[in-house]
């Protein structure tokens, strides 16, 4: 059912296991799925984010001059 993708919780409802650890013990996961899941990954650009909220981090382009 995991591998459809249908939800964990609800795949824990239906089949009685009392929480998510017991349920787990049960699940598959096949390499290639772990294969397709890093690929997915190595796909996503890296965002840079301020360490303060009140601050925003700008680019400088190679016209710009630093003074």
């Amino acid at each position: 059912m995991s591998n459809e993708g249908i939800p964990l919780r609800i795949i824990q409802e239906i089949s009685g296991h009392r929480s998510l650890e017991e349920l787990q013990k049960y699940l598959e996961v096949k390499p290639e799925q772990v294969l397709g899941a890093v690929s997915s990954l190595s796909m996503l650009s890296p965002v840079r984010k301020s360490v303060y909220n009140d601050t925003t981090i700008t680019h400088q382009t190679k016209s710009s001059k630093l003074d």
